[in-house]
């Protein structure tokens, strides 16, 4: 298969030297460079390389991605109750951080920590055990396990 929608294991490969390439290696002035800090990715596998190659680096999931297979979900499985409070929850950070736009950097900063900080403890808290009540193989499973780093 080809196309601009296909992507072979060398593509995947050529993608992950680039990304390591950017995130670390050697630097214009010839000294080693090494990213550190938060990636915030979809689940491309050629991230996970560029993360192997940088160990400083945090992955992170894209929210996005994360409630578009919620969306999905609830969508093709008709009523997956799992999807429908997941979607809720994610909706609750949305709309926080869309109050959240008219402040200050600091302001921000500052709710970020007081107000959505529990939101998002709260989802992961009530994601974990969910994904041990849904079989291993099944959707729920793969998008709850791919969201909380539970397998």
């Amino acid at each position: 298969m080809s196309g601009p929608d296909s992507c072979t294991c060398s593509d995947t490969r050529d993608l992950a030297d680039e990304i390591i390439a950017l995130l670390g290696g050697t630097g214009e002035d010839g000294n080693e460079r090494c990213w550190q800090g938060t990636l915030v990715r979809d689940e491309y596998a050629a991230y996970d390389s560029a993360l192997q190659a940088n160990p400083g680096g945090i992955a992170a999931g894209c929210l996005a991605h994360a409630r578009r297979r919620y969306d999905e979900l609830l969508r093709n499985q008709g009523g997956s109750t799992v999807a429908a409070e997941a979607l809720r929850r994610i909706a609750q950070i949305y709309r926080l951080e869309r109050e959240l736009t008219i402040l200050r950097s600091e302001q921000r900063l500052a709710r970020r920590h007081s107000d959505a900080k529990p939101l998002w403890e709260q989802l992961h808290a009530w994601l974990q055990p969910e994904r041990s009540r849904v079989p291993g193989g099944s959707i729920t499973a793969s998008t709850t396990a791919s969201r909380t780093g539970l397998r």
